[in-house]
């Protein structure tokens, strides 16, 4: 390792815990191992991920629209956090930058890429969709309050759940300061349970 966290390390390959889609409602903590660096690439450690109804699609059905699980898969495609490590040809980022990702990497050199219209790539590979993997890391909810609120500067004052499950509805809560607003978006589940006694204004919201 260089000086400032640059590194021109290419084939060393390094382990991190991830959540496994193994089969249908299971996931399994697993180990994942990390692709070497490439030249250009950098490694961030994983702060926050978001749960998207794709995500629930596979973990219920193993399948979204014609895309299909077909071996173990780590889920969760809308992530963000610290820049961890970067190799020398890389030049402006630096460790300790937190990041949002971008969960789809398109070819560069198709005429969609070099147009500036990425996103029509047709060759263009999307976390967390059959056969690559996404980012869901290992986290408990104790954890994930103090990273919320942390990242807010303190206690939040509006929340907004998106996907509509009782542990991250919980999560939304207790994160909320006292006598807020928690507001449920998303409906994962046909009944819920979830805690009502920090004295949060709960409104519903269900789409």
């Amino acid at each position: 390792m260089g000086k400032g966290g640059k590194s021109d390390r290419l084939n060393v390959e390094e382990e991190n815990m991830a959540a496994w889609l193994v089969s249908t409602n299971t996931l399994k903590i697993q180990p994942f191992k990390l692709l070497p660096l490439g030249p250009y690439d950098v490694r961030v450690r994983m702060k926050v991920v978001g749960i998207c109804n794709s995500d629930v699609h596979y973990l219920k059905t193993l399948r979204c629209a014609y895309f299909v699980v077909k071996e173990p898969m780590d889920i969760g495609y809308e992530c963000a956090g610290v820049i961890k490590e970067i190799l020398s040809n890389v030049k402006d980022l630096v460790p300790v930058d937190r990041v949002a990702l971008e969960p789809g990497t398109s070819c560069s050199r198709c005429t969609q890429c070099i147009k500036g219209r990425y996103n029509l790539c047709l060759d263009m590979k999307f976390f967390a969709t059959p056969p690559v993997n996404g980012s869901l890391a290992n986290q408990d909810m104790e954890g994930e309050v103090e990273s919320i609120q942390k990242a807010m500067g303190s206690g939040v004052d509006v929340s907004f759940d998106c996907t509509g499950f009782n542990k991250i509805m919980t999560t939304a809560i207790t994160a909320t300061r006292a006598g807020n607003k928690a507001c449920l978006v998303g409906m994962g589940h046909h009944e819920m349970n979830v805690l009502l006694t920090r004295g949060v204004k709960f409104t519903s919201g269900f789409l």
